[in-house]
């Protein structure tokens, strides 16, 4: 039997993603792995910053070339670890590999606090865009349909981090796994190299004015001359109040060739490291809030009027319930006339640690590496498979 674990992804494929998602870790066990890289097929032409070419790559356009693909026999009993979320804009892609009885993985981590608006504020939200609401009850109803009607199987195993996301999983098993900024952050700590002099505080950036995935989700793009403007504001305000300066820890997507942060220093890579040795953070909505909790850190998080005005039921809603999680306020630089104006943050411990287990980890995995509890379970699946050939052959 051929053992081969292929990633199918709508991201490009860069060295962060080789890491985080255990690919790597694979290759270094002699496993052999295929990234098939479905970007462009499932979201259109991505500007995608380092990204790698390696020889497991295989860059996939076309549903055609899918199915192709699939009916290769050298993929019959391969695992298929889906880097794709499930919803009913994907049920379809989902589909063709149900209908070749594939096994598939998935990986669930990411997952961030809500918050609760009230029903009058979603009727509202929704009745100002009807061919939006239309749209969403169609893919809700559809996603839910292929699963209900078995058009979709079920994973064979999601592996969850943190307690949000071992909950409504339409999987045979689920398996407690450790965000990848959990381990990210664990090699900081062992490594414990310093990259900044003096006193800092930095912010992590989330690349907002040209995100991709924002036009996904049918956002419409900030003014970045406005949104940067804003920020340079309240890091000013920062640097004045606590005496020290505001480095950048840039988003993996970021590629700033303009001084958009008038003159501060931009750090590519290093958002553990930079969060381990800062004195504070400045945020807005990220995954990375989680080496926030981890490290303990006091940490700012801000918006301003334009974001206020366009993202008032999306990004603003996760920005407030990160905030909220966390017992600190939101502040809206483009309000804020001095630095007297912000307050301290307060850490609560245990609000830290109820996000931690929550969002990041669970006592199950803590003190187990996630590349080795992966790498452990599709070991037994392997297995599973062979003995299942065994016993039909006898």
């Amino acid at each position: 039997m051929n053992e081969k674990v292929i990633y199918v992804s709508w991201m490009p494929l860069t060295k962060k993603v080789s890491n985080d998602w255990y690919i790597d870790y694979l290759i270094s066990k002699d496993q052999t792995v295929e990234y098939w890289d479905v970007s462009y097929l499932l979201r259109g032409e991505l500007n995608q910053t380092r990204t790698i070419n390696p020889c497991y790559l295989y860059t996939i356009r076309t549903y055609r070339e899918v199915k192709k693909k699939l009916q290769l026999p050298e993929n019959r009993d391969t695992l298929f670890v889906m880097l794709i979320s499930y919803d009913g804009m994907r049920a379809s892609f989902y589909r063709l590999f149900s209908k070749k009885s594939c096994r598939m993985l998935y990986i669930r981590w990411g997952s961030q606090p809500t918050i609760s608006v009230s029903k009058s504020q979603k009727i509202i939200s929704r009745l100002l865009n009807p061919f939006s609401l239309i749209v969403d009850i169609y893919y809700l109803i559809k996603g839910r349909l292929y699963q209900k009607l078995n058009l979709v199987r079920p994973f064979e195993i999601v592996f969850a981090a943190g307690q949000n996301s071992m909950k409504n999983n339409y999987s045979n098993k689920v398996v407690p796994i450790n965000l990848c900024d959990f381990e990210n952050h664990r090699k900081a700590f062992l490594e414990s190299k310093r990259l900044v002099d003096g006193m800092y505080a930095v912010y992590l950036d989330v690349y907002l004015p040209f995100q991709s995935d924002l036009e996904m989700h049918g956002m419409h793009p900030l003014t970045a001359e406005l949104y940067f403007a804003s920020l340079n504001h309240f890091f000013q305000l920062i640097e004045e109040k606590y005496k020290l300066k505001v480095v950048i820890a840039a988003h993996p997507k970021a590629d700033y060739h303009s001084d958009v942060f008038n003159g501060r220093e931009v750090i590519y890579g290093c958002t553990p490291d930079l969060v381990k040795d800062s004195e504070c953070v400045i945020a807005e909505m990220s995954t990375a809030i989680s080496y926030v909790v981890m490290d303990y850190k006091p940490v700012f998080f801000v918006h301003n009027d334009e974001m206020n005005n366009i993202y008032e039921n999306s990004v603003m809603n996760d920005i407030r319930a990160i905030a909220e999680s966390l017992g600190e306020p939101v502040y809206n630089s483009d309000r804020l006339k001095d630095c007297s104006q912000i307050n301290d943050p307060k850490i609560s411990k245990e609000l830290y640690d109820n996000y931690k287990y929550l969002y990041i980890t669970s006592p199950e995995s803590e003190n187990v590496e996630s590349s080795e509890i992966f790498h452990s379970e599709i070991t037994g699946l392997f297995t599973t498979i062979n003995n299942t050939h065994y016993e039909k052959a006898n």
